[in-house]
C-alpha cells in the first residue's frame, strides 16, 4: 500500500494525453511510454551516477554529456507517443539510439567497441519488429547496415574489410531472421484478428435476432468512464441513437421512480459487484418498457479498482405484460373465490338463522295459545340468540370494512381484558365453563384501538369457550419480553389438527362445518382477529394439540 502513491503517479506520467479509440495502439503507446520513461530516468541519473560514483573509464565529463544528451534525446520520443504518434516516436527513437551508438564509439575506440554496437543495434531491430511495423523495422535494419558500412568513413580506426568481416554479415543474417519472424507472426496475428472479426460478426448477427443488447465500459484510473462499445439493439429498443448511448441519456431514459435504483446499482458495481436488476424505461417515443440489466465487473487487484465492467439489457416488456395479465386474472380469481366463499357461508348461516327464529316463532305462538309460558319463553330466547348471532356476523362485516380505520390512545391492557372477560362470564357459567385471568403483575399501557383490540380478543375468548366442554377452563394470561407484549388465550377443549393450523385464520374457513350457531359462525371471527393484530403491527400465533387444547397468543409490538 505504501507504493500505490508512486504506482498511480507513474501510471498517469505514462497514460496517453490523446483519446485512442483502438485497444491495441493504447496498450502500445503506454508501454513505449513507459520504456521511453525510464529509458530516459536510466540515462540520465543511473548511467550518471555510474560514471560519477565509480570513475574507471577515460574521458568522464564527455561521457557524462552524452548521457545527459542521450536521456534528452530519448523525451522527445516519450512525449510524440502519449500523444498518440507511435510511428513518429519510433523512427525519432532509432536515430536517437543510432547516434548515441556513433558517439560510443567515438569515446571507445576498441574492438570491444564492434559487440557493442552489434548489441545496440540487434536490440533496436527487435525493439522495432514488436511494437512497429514490418515496414519499420525493415527501414531501421537498412539504416543500420548503412551505419556499419560507413562508419569506417567516420571513425578512422575501423576498417571496411573489419566490418564486412564481423558485424555487417551477423547483423544482416540476425536482422533477416527477425524480421522473417515478425512477417511471419504478422501474418498469425492477421488470421486472428480476421477470426475475431468473423466471430464478432456472427454474434453481431445473433445479437440482431434477440432481444437484447450488450455494452462494455470502461474506468480509467482517474476516474473517467468510457463507453466501449455497444451493440445496434440499444437503438431499436430505446429508440435513442449509439452515440446517444455516449452522453449522458439515462438520465432520462429510465423511470423516475427506478432511476434512484439503477443509480445504486453502478455504485455497487464501482465497488467491485455484479449482479441484476429489473428497470422500466422510457423509450425515446415515450413508450414504456421493461429492461433486465446484468453486470460482471473487471477488478485490478494491482490498483485495487474497477477496470471494466460488462453487461447485458435484456428487453423483458412482453414477460412482465404477461405476468402483469396472469396476476389481473388471478386477483380478479381471488375476487370472485371470496364473492363465492361469502355468499355460500353467510347464505347458509342466515338461513340456519332465520330457520330457528321462524322455528321458535311458530312454536312460542303455539304454546302461548296453550297456555304453556314456560316453554314459550325457552323458544323466544332462542329468537334472541339467533338474532344476537347474525347481529355478531354484521359486526364482524363492519369490523372488516372499518379495520383501516384505527383510533390509536393510550388504554389500560388489564382493564380491557376485565371488560370483556365480562362479557362472557355468564354464558361461560351457564356450561359450567371456568374463565380466570393471570395478568403481569405491572400495569400495561398500549396505543391501539382499544374498541378494535377488545373485538379481537372477544372473538379469541368466544372461540375458545366454544371449542372447551363442559366444566372446562379458559386461562387468560399477560406478558412481556424484550420484542413485544403478550396476551394468551388457553383452553382445555378438543384442540385443532396441525393440518388446519395453516388455514385456520383463512377468512370462511372452518375447522367443523357442522357445528350449529350456538357453537360456530361463518368463520370470520378468527379472521378479523387476525387483520386487527397485524394492522396494529402485531401477529397471532397458534399452539394446539388435538385432545389437549389450543393457545393463541397475540403479540403486539412494545411502544418506544
Amino acid at each position: 500500500m505504501r507504493l500505490k502513491p508512486f504506482v498511480n503517479l507513474w501510471q498517469h506520467l505514462t497514460e496517453p494525453v490523446v483519446e485512442l479509440t483502438n485497444a491495441d495502439d493504447r496498450i502500445r503507446a503506454r508501454f513505449l511510454a513507459q520504456l521511453f520513461l525510464l529509458a530516459a530516468l536510466l540515462f540520465g541519473i543511473v548511467l550518471s551516477l555510474r560514471y560519477l560514483l565509480v570513475p574507471d573509464v577515460p574521458q568522464i565529463p564527455l561521457r557524462l554529456l552524452v548521457a545527459w544528451l542521450g536521456a534528452g534525446a530519448i523525451v522527445m520520443p516519450y512525449f510524440i507517443v502519449r500523444r498518440g504518434q507511435i510511428f513518429i516516436a519510433g523512427m525519432v527513437l532509432i536515430i536517437h539510439i543510432m547516434l548515441i551508438i556513433i558517439a560510443q564509439l567515438m569515446l571507445s575506440m576498441s574492438g570491444i567497441a564492434f559487440q557493442t554496437t552489434l548489441t545496440f543495434m540487434l536490440v533496436v531491430i527487435l525493439f522495432a519488429s514488436h511494437f512497429h511495423s514490418i515496414q519499420l523495422t525493415v527501414i531501421a535494419a537498412i539504416l543500420q547496415l548503412l551505419l556499419l558500412c560507413i562508419l569506417p568513413f567516420i571513425i578512422p580506426v575501423f576498417t571496411i574489410s573489419d566490418m564486412l568481416r564481423g558485424p555487417v554479415p551477423v547483423h544482416l543474417v540476425l536482422s533477416s531472421m527477425i524480421i522473417l519472424f515478425s512477417f511471419y507472426r504478422g501474418k498469425i496475428e492477421a488470421a486472428q484478428r480476421e477470426l475475431l472479426l468473423e466471430s464478432e460478426a456472427r454474434f453481431k448477427m445473433v445479437s440482431d435476432f434477440i432481444p437484447n443488447y450488450a455494452f462494455s465500459i470502461q474506468v480509467s484510473p482517474n476516474g473517467a468512464v468510457k463507453n466501449e462499445w455497444v451493440t445496434d439493439e440499444f437503438a431499436r429498443i430505446t429508440g435513442y441513437s449509439l452515440a446517444d448511448a455516449n452522453s449522458d441519456v439515462f438520465g432520462k431514459l429510465f423511470h423516475p421512480d427506478d432511476l434512484p435504483r439503477y443509480l445504486e446499482s453502478i455504485e455497487q458495481t464501482y465497488r467491485g459487484l455484479g449482479g441484476s436488476g429489473e428497470y422500466r424505461i422510457y423509450t425515446k417515443s415515450g413508450e414504456l418498457r421493461w429492461l433486465r440489466i446484468s453486470r460482471n465487473v473487471i477488478w485490478d487487484n494491482d490498483t485495487n479498482r474497477l477496470a471494466r465492467y460488462y453487461g447485458v439489457a435484456q428487453d423483458i416488456t412482453a414477460q412482465k405484460q404477461v405476468a402483469s395479465k396472469q396476476l389481473n386474472s388471478a386477483v380478479e380469481d381471488g375476487r370472485l373465490k371470496l364473492v363465492r366463499d361469502f355468499v355460500t357461508a353467510f347464505s347458509h348461516d342466515f338461513r340456519t338463522s332465520l330457520a330457528t327464529i321462524e322455528t321458535s316463532r311458530y312454536l312460542a305462538e303455539h304454546l302461548v295459545n296453550t297456555a304453556r309460558a314456560d316453554a314459550a319463553i325457552e323458544k323466544l330466547h332462542s329468537i334472541r340468540r339467533s338474532v344476537n348471532h347474525m347481529s355478531a356476523q354484521l359486526e364482524n362485516l363492519n369490523a372488516l370494512a372499518t379495520l383501516g380505520i384505527l383510533k390509536r390512545e393510550p388504554c389500560d391492557l388489564h382493564r380491557l381484558i376485565d371488560e370483556v372477560i365480562a362479557l362472557h362470564i355468564g354464558k361461560a357459567r351457564q356450561n359450567n365453563q371456568l374463565i380466570t385471568f393471570e395478568p403481569l403483575d405491572t400495569q400495561l399501557v398500549v396505543t391501539a384501538d382499544a374498541n378494535e383490540i377488545s373485538r379481537a380478543l372477544r372473538e379469541l375468548l368466544r372461540n375458545a369457550l366454544s371449542f372447551t366442554p363442559v366444566g372446562g377452563k379458559v386461562t387468560l394470561r399477560t406478558a412481556l419480553t424484550e420484542d413485544d407484549l403478550q396476551i394468551s388465550i388457553e383452553d382445555n377443549g378438543v384442540g385443532i389438527a396441525p393440518e388446519h393450523h395453516e388455514k385456520i385464520f383463512e377468512l370462511f374457513y372452518r375447522v367443523d362445518s357442522a357445528r350449529g350457531i350456538d357453537s360456530g359462525g361463518v368463520g370470520l371471527g378468527l379472521s378479523v382477529a387476525k387483520m386487527i393484530v397485524t394492522a396494529h403491527g402485531g401477529k397471532i400465533s397458534l399452539s394446539s394439540t388435538p385432545k389437549s387444547g389450543s393457545t393463541f397468543t397475540i403479540h403486539l409490538p412494545l411502544d418506544d
